[in-house]
């Protein structure tokens, strides 16, 4: 199954995506990006809210900016019949005003990068060929504004509902499922990566809380602060690069990223595409989904990467 998504993706790297003509920017971009970017796309905008978001800590609103509520997304996609429902994601997405898979898409949150990461990686799995994710988030884009080559507003704009028909689509970042981890993680060609805190891998701190703390066996723990830098932002490719080899991801190894509930996960897998690891894989249920079935194994204990 792994290896059937792979060849998929080795594809869409020979082919590229999106229509001819249209430029696709990168998945991750940079605040200082926006300007030209707005003025030549008329994009979508979407800050993404979330009650995780400590109160005067909530993103603020570009000009013609959407709201997007994460929390939302995140329970419409807890489990494999919420992510196989093409009807539900279509809705949603609709509902932001997008109805064109080529609209490009800008996606931004409080600066944790972990909500528009989830939105904008499920954007781009429903079909939307143009989702980008702001690097730094509305911190970065509030500088934007303080000098001027920004707009913001004090409220949300309200999207006007396109119909939107959402498609599965796999590269680069094929979403693999609870079973097929099963099935490949004593393969010495399957790396898996646990993204959380090194206290929720060892099963030490349950918070967020699972049935059953600890980790997947054999996974090492690369935790996603370890590769942010110094601002908890997404650093240069180099620099990106190093890091994750730093910590043990192993490119000639087939990678399958995993967290609590995706969404740090999401972010991490994008930064490995992002750094030029090719077979990048996202169990996106992560680890909620594990630790709920009493017939995965879940282990405790050190980081064997780094555990002598």
């Amino acid at each position: 199954m792994i290896g059937r998504y792979l060849i998929a993706a080795a594809a869409f790297f020979v082919l590229g995506f999106g229509q001819a003509g249209a430029m696709t920017p990168p998945s991750i971009v940079s605040a200082t990006d926006l300007p030209d970017l707005i003025a030549r796309e008329n994009p979508v905008i979407l800050s993404a809210q979330s009650q995780a978001n400590e109160k005067g800590n909530e993103p603020g609103y570009l000009k013609g900016a959407y709201a997007v509520d994460e929390d939302l997304w995140t329970s419409d996609s807890r489990s494999q019949a919420h992510l196989d429902d093409l009807a539900l994601w279509s809705r949603l997405i609709g509902e932001l005003g997008i109805g064109s898979r080529q609209r490009l898409v800008i996606v931004y949150d409080n600066g944790a990068l972990k909500f528009a990461s989830r939105v904008r990686y499920l954007l781009h799995h429903y079909g939307i060929d143009r989702a980008v994710l702001v690097n730094g988030g509305w911190p970065a884009i509030e500088q934007q504004i303080k000098d001027g080559k920004l707009e913001g507003q004090p409220h949300r704009s309200v999207p006007f509902p396109q119909s939107y028909t959402a498609v599965i689509v796999q590269p680069p970042i094929p979403v693999v499922t609870r079973a097929e981890v099963l099935a490949n993680y004593k393969n010495p060609m399957f790396q898996i990566v646990d993204v959380r805190t090194p206290g929720e891998y060892t099963g030490k701190d349950n918070n967020p809380p699972v049935p059953r703390p600890g980790h997947i066996p054999n996974a090492i723990n690369v935790p996603l602060q370890n590769l942010l830098d110094a601002s908890g932002n997404v650093p240069p490719n180099p620099q990106l690069r190093a890091a994750f080899l730093r910590y043990g991801v192993d490119p000639r190894k087939r990678l399958m990223f995993y967290c609590y509930d995706g969404a740090r996960s999401s972010l991490v897998a994008t930064m490995a595409v992002k750094a030029g690891f090719s077979a990048v894989n996202l169990y996106y249920l992560s680890f909620l989904d594990w630790s709920s079935n009493p017939n995965d194994p879940v282990v405790t204990g050190p980081n064997p990467a780094t555990a002598r």
